[in-house]
C-alpha cells in the first residue's frame, strides 16, 4: 500500500513539473514572437524611406504678390506664394510621391491656424516625379483670398503622401511662416502636426 501511495505521489510531482514547463515554454515562446515582431518592424523602420519636405522662397521670381481684380462692383484681391519644395529621403530605398497638397493662409495670428492642416481636392499640385533615392524638388505657386497688407501672417502648409519600397503609404506634412516682407521663409517650430513624418 505504501508503495503504490509513493509511487502515486511521485506521478503527481512529475505532472507538476512537466505543467510548469510547459507553461514557461509556452511564455517564452510568446515573448519570442513579440521581440522578433519589433525586431522586424524596428528592421523595416531603418530599411524604409523617410521623406523630409522644405520650403524655400524660389530664387526665380518674386517670394509673394497680390493681383486685384474687379468684377462690375466686386473688387477681390488675391495673394500668390511663389515656393520651392524640396524633399529629402533621409532613408533607404526609392519614394514613390502619390500627393501633394498645399495650401496657402493669411491669419492675424498663428493661434488662428486648425490644429492639423486641413486640405482638400482643391489643394492637390498635380506633382509626380519619377521614383527618387536622394532629393527631388519642384517649383510651385499657391494662391490665397486676400491681402499679404491686411493680414499679419501668411501661411504655407501642406502634406506629400508616398510609397515606401515596402509599397506602405506614409505622409510627411510641412509648414512655414512667410515673411510679409516676403524675404524670410520659417518653418512652423510650434504646430507640431505641422511637422510630422510616419
Amino acid at each position: 500500500m505504501n508503495l503504490t501511495l509513493a509511487l502515486f505521489l511521485e506521478h503527481d510531482w512529475i505532472d507538476a513539473v512537466n505543467a510548469s514547463s510547459t507553461i514557461v515554454i509556452a511564455l517564452f515562446t510568446v515573448a519570442m514572437f513579440f521581440v522578433v515582431k519589433y525586431q522586424l518592424r524596428a528592421s523595416k523602420d531603418i530599411e524604409r524611406a523617410w521623406v523630409m519636405p522644405k520650403l524655400t522662397k524660389d530664387p526665380m521670381v518674386l517670394l509673394l504678390g497680390e493681383n486685384t481684380s474687379i468684377q462690375g462692383t466686386q473688387k477681390s484681391v488675391t495673394t500668390t506664394a511663389s515656393l520651392l519644395l524640396t524633399l529629402k529621403n533621409d532613408g533607404n530605398g526609392p519614394v514613390w510621391v502619390k500627393q501633394f497638397f498645399a495650401r496657402l493662409v493669411l491669419v492675424d495670428s498663428l493661434d488662428q491656424l486648425p490644429k492639423k492642416p486641413e486640405l482638400g481636392k482643391g489643394d492637390d499640385q498635380h506633382w509626380y516625379p519619377s521614383p527618387f533615392v536622394d532629393t527631388e524638388d519642384t517649383r510651385f505657386q499657391i494662391t490665397a483670398n486676400g491681402s499679404q497688407v491686411a493680414k499679419e501672417k501668411v501661411v504655407a502648409y501642406g502634406k506629400i503622401t508616398y510609397l515606401d519600397k515596402f509599397r506602405e503609404e506614409r505622409f510627411s506634412t510641412f509648414g512655414y511662416l512667410i515673411e510679409s516682407e516676403g524675404s524670410k521663409v520659417e518653418r512652423l517650430e510650434t504646430h507640431p502636426e505641422y511637422n510630422r513624418n510616419t
